[in-house]
């Protein structure tokens, strides 16, 4: 995830484009087919206050732990579900007044204007010129094409990991129940397999060789990623002060308690942007932490590594960048990495 960090403050770019993109549907739809748009308003909310509110139900030990975590987490994969079958059972009892074609309509729109601001915001400008025009796409071609194409579109940047597959899947669903017809989703199944083929091919033409960490544990002792024998190594890069990072540290823990086979994890204090050993010491034993901990102090591998937003966590696979989050990490994350 990305973030724009303002002061010590880090603001997730996908919450300023989520909203742009609500109130862009607005003003764009709610004009010519108020009674709708209000019905998708509400279910956007549902979805996303369904979402959200599932992390306390999925991950009630690490949220009992760091309840400030749920403003950076949710229910992963099951509360998508939760929250899809709760819009669905609402569209089933409320069919009669849906108007599905508006409905698809507004659902290209707002990835459209979603994916627009985000790029925008992140300075990918390739990707932008692509989304915009997408979305221009709208004055010439059927809407159902134009689902497919963001679908294979986010399939190939995302991977099958992007938060809108599963909306994607519920809509693409929704368009075959609605119409009898069965074209859409033959042909969202063929884009998202040869998107999530590209996807992966893209992910191992990205690898990039890292520069070895060797720093000194808060133990006294010599840390070196070479003279490790695991192939993974996990690093996690954060500062005391830093709320995402306070957020993680129980996913992080928890990961490092029943660790993958050939895995390791490491956090790297980046001591030079933070406020002292009192507070590592005090911070390290409020979460129990157990795995290594190594002192940046001179900030020499956090520079080294591209450090700009924390907390920031690498992938190391034989000492290849193969992940990076930038942002807070959950347990579920770190484990598909490593697993698959």
């Amino acid at each position: 995830m990305d973030y724009i960090t303002i002061s010590r403050f880090s603001i997730p770019v996908m919450w300023l484009a989520f909203f742009g993109a609500v109130f862009y549907l607005d003003y764009r739809l709610k004009a010519e087919h108020k009674p709708t748009v209000n019905r998708i308003d509400r279910f956007v909310w549902q979805y996303l206050l369904v979402w959200k509110l599932s992390y306390i139900v999925f991950s009630f030990e690490q949220f009992k732990e760091s309840p400030t975590s749920i403003l950076y987490f949710d229910g992963g994969i099951a509360g998508h579900v939760l929250a899809l079958l709760s819009i669905g059972f609402v569209i089933w009892k409320k069919q009669k007044e849906m108007q599905i074609p508006v409905l698809l309509t507004a659902w290209f729109h707002f990835v459209s204007m979603y994916h627009i601001i985000y790029f925008a915001l992140t300075g990918h400008w390739l990707l932008l010129g692509i989304w915009v025009l997408l979305a221009l796409g709208s004055m010439k071609w059927r809407v159902q094409w134009l689902l497919i194409a963001q679908w294979f579109l986010i399939g190939w940047v995302s991977g099958l990991d992007s938060y809108f597959v599963f909306g994607f899947v519920f809509i693409i669903l929704l368009d075959a129940w609605w119409t009898k017809k069965t074209q859409l989703l033959a042909l969202a199944i063929i884009a998202g397999l040869i998107s999530t083929m590209l996807s992966e091919f893209e992910l191992k033409r990205q690898a990039v060789v890292q520069e070895e960490i060797k720093l000194q544990t808060t133990t006294g002792e010599t840390y070196q990623i070479s003279e490790q024998d695991e192939s993974y190594v996990i690093v996690n890069f954060f500062a005391t002060w830093c709320l995402p990072c306070n957020a993680e540290m129980p996913h992080l823990q928890r990961f490092a308690s029943n660790l993958p086979a050939d895995t390791q994890i490491i956090g790297v204090n980046l001591t030079a942007r933070d406020h002292g050993e009192e507070a590592l010491e005090d911070f390290l034993n409020k979460y129990g932490v157990t795995y290594p901990i190594l002192l940046d102090v001179d900030d020499v591998f956090g520079k080294g590594y591209g450090v700009l937003s924390i907390p920031t966590t690498v992938v190391l696979k034989d000492g290849i960048e193969i992940q990076r989050f930038v942002g807070p990490v959950s347990e579920q994350q770190l484990r598909k990495i490593v697993e698959k």
